[in-house]
């Protein structure tokens, strides 16, 4: 049952992926793969509650795995960043087929980083001067780099914790440096200072964000330029939530407050719509922010 449950997850047929694991759990199967699939398939048809807790389920039967960790507190009270275990697991099973399935949910952040350094960098976007260094935060296939591959004129580094990811952006021969890291541990490590940071579809990882923008003002250089992307938390949700789909999304207020609080100064919030999901628009926001003056 569970095979066929995955096969029918795998070709986009939540009802009968529904079906065959609740037979399945039905029969007395006790697995947290069963269940696990269960949940993703109650979540792709917006069962959410339904979902949880066959998350927690999967969670208790496999311990050691970080991946439904994960989830399970996603649907639970939630966590304050994924766990590396459950990064890797997701991003390296989904390298091979990440752009592929990005481009028909009409992804659009690397676009929209485009453009907002274009605005904000006029003599870039007029071909006087160049970016860099320039740092890409789960850089992972290297799409952002591809955006920009053209404004480059200094070294392009990314950092990612999957190795699939990695490998893909390598295919690219756009980065100066690839490291498989966690992106905060890379930032406490110290780097160079660096023109410009991005982090496209990568703080949404992340719960709390004081740290991780502390360390990326540390990081830039003086009149450098952060840019990154967050799914917007609805009014009411409180600084951060961890939703079913394992993301984060984030309120304005406390991002502009982190932002402060970090020594960086708010230069443009967007309001964008960044890809689609399921039968709904992932409504975010791209935010461009520089060092507080001295």
């Amino acid at each position: 049952m569970a095979l066929q449950a995955q096969n029918a997850l795998l070709a986009g047929d939540s009802a009968n992926a529904i079906a065959f694991a609740d037979a399945g759990l039905a029969e007395g199967v006790v697995d947290a793969s069963l269940h696990s699939i269960l949940a993703h398939a109650l979540v792709a048809t917006g069962r959410l509650a339904e979902a949880a807790p066959h998350f927690t389920a999967a969670a208790r039967l496999s311990p050691e795995n970080g991946y439904f960790a994960h989830l399970a507190a996603a649907a639970g009270e939630g966590t304050e960043r994924a766990t590396e275990s459950y990064i890797t697991a997701l991003f390296d099973g989904y390298a091979p087929r990440f752009e592929q399935s990005l481009i028909s949910l009409g992804y659009r952040v690397p676009g929209l980083v485009r453009r907002m350094v274009e605005r904000h960098c006029p003599a870039v976007a007029a071909g006087e001067a160049k970016l860099g260094p320039v740092l890409d935060l789960g850089c992972g296939t290297g799409l952002v780099g591809v955006a920009i591959a053209d404004l480059l004129g200094g070294a392009l580094t990314g950092i990612d914790l999957s190795r699939g990811m990695l490998e893909q952006a390598a295919a690219k021969h756009l980065y100066a440096e690839l490291r498989q890291a966690d992106i905060v541990a890379a930032l406490r490590e110290g780097l160079p200072p660096q023109a410009l940071i991005v982090a496209a579809d990568v703080f949404i990882y992340l719960g709390a964000l004081e740290e991780v923008l502390r360390l990326c003002r540390q990081t830039l250089a003086p009149e450098g330029v952060l840019l990154f992307s967050l799914e917007r938390a609805a009014p009411g949700e409180g600084s951060w939530r961890l939703g079913p789909s394992g993301r984060y999304s984030h309120a304005p207020d406390y991002v502009t407050r982190c932002l402060a609080e970090a020594g960086l100064v708010l230069v443009e919030q967007r309001d964008e719509a960044l890809r689609l999901e399921s039968d709904h628009t992932v409504e975010g926001m791209l935010i461009l922010a520089r060092p507080a003056p001295h």
